[in-house]
C-alpha cells in the first residue's frame, strides 16, 4: 500500500527560527521517488509558504491542507476543494466584540487574498463579500485563554478553536480543520490516483491533534507539546535536526 506523509509546518517542517531544514527537502524527494505521496498541513496560506519552504509547490505531489483546513489545494490556490468558510459579516461583528472589550489585542482574519487586519481600519473598508479562511487573534497567553472561554460560551458550536503557538488563538467553520481534511485527501488520492494509502501525519502543537487523532500513524518531532506526544505512535528527532527526514528514513528502511 501506498504512504502519505502529511507535515505540519512550523516546528515540524521548519523549526521555530524559520529555518529550512534541507534534510527534509531531500529526504521527501527520495520518499515520492519511491512512489509515495507527500504534503503539508499548515496554518499559512498558499503563498505565504513559499517564504517559509522555497519551492514547495515542488515537494507536494498531492493537494495540500492549508489555513488550518479551511480547504485542500494545490500551491497555485486556484482551485479550492472540499472548502468550509466562515462568514465574513457575521465573524466581523465577533471581531469587533472582541476588540472593544480587549483593547491589546491584534486580529486577522485570512482569505483568497491572504490575510488582513482588522485594528482600526473601517467595517466599510474590510472585505466582508467574500466568505474568511479563519480569525487569527495575538495577545498574551493569559488574555487568549479569556477570550477563548468568551467564545466557547458565546459561540461554541459555530466555530472550531485552537492554538496555533504561545501567542496565537484562532477560529474557522466547524466542518473545517486538519483532522476532517485528512479522510478527505485520502479519498482525493484514491479517486484521482487509484490508491489506497496510510497516512502518516506529523505535527507539534495544538491545532494539529485532531490530524493526528485522525492519521493512520500519528507521529511528532521530539520538540512537541505533551498533549501531541501522548497520542503520537512515533517520537521523531528534533524539529531542528530534520523530523521529516528521520520518518522518511524509517519507512524506507534507510535506518
Amino acid at each position: 500500500m501506498k504512504k502519505l506523509i502529511v507535515s505540519d509546518v512550523d516546528g515540524t517542517f521548519i523549526d521555530y527560527d524559520e529555518n529550512l531544514i534541507y534534510a527534509n527537502v531531500e529526504a521527501v524527494k527520495r520518499f515520492c521517488d519511491a512512489g509515495n505521496y507527500f504534503t503539508f498541513a499548515t496554518g499559512r496560506f498558499t503563498d505565504s509558504l513559499s517564504k517559509m519552504v522555497p519551492g514547495y509547490e515542488k515537494m507536494m505531489n498531492v493537494p495540500g491542507i492549508f489555513s488550518n483546513g479551511a480547504f485542500l489545494s494545490w500551491a497555485d490556490g486556484k482551485e479550492k476543494l472540499y472548502p468550509n468558510y466562515l462568514d465574513a459579516k457575521l465573524n466581523l461583528k465577533i471581531v469587533r466584540r472582541i476588540e472593544r472589550r480587549w483593547p491589546t489585542v491584534n486580529i486577522r482574519f485570512t482569505n483568497d487574498d491572504g490575510f488582513i487586519w482588522t485594528r482600526g481600519v473601517p467595517d466599510d473598508e474590510l472585505d466582508t463579500d467574500r466568505p474568511w479562511h479563519k480569525v487569527v487573534v495575538i495577545d498574551e497567553p493569559e488574555v487568549l485563554e479569556e477570550i477563548r472561554a468568551f467564545l466557547e460560551t458565546e459561540y461554541d458550536s459555530k466555530f472550531r478553536f485552537m492554538k496555533s503557538s504561545e501567542r496565537l488563538f484562532e477560529w474557522q467553520d466547524n466542518l473545517a480543520g486538519k483532522g476532517p481534511m485528512i479522510p478527505r485527501l485520502k479519498q482525493w488520492i484514491k479517486e484521482n490516483l487509484g490508491h489506497d494509502c496510510i497516512a502518516y501525519c506529523v505535527g507539534d502543537y495544538e491545532n494539529d491533534i485532531e490530524m493526528l487523532e485522525a492519521a493512520d500513524v500519528a507521529c511528532c518531532p521530539s520538540n512537541a507539546i505533551e498533549a501531541i506526544k501522548k497520542i503520537s505512535d512515533i517520537e521523531l528527532c528534533d524539529c531542528r535536526d530534520g523530523s521529516i527526514a528521520d520518518l522518511v528514513s524509517r519507512l524506507l528502511c534507510e535506518k
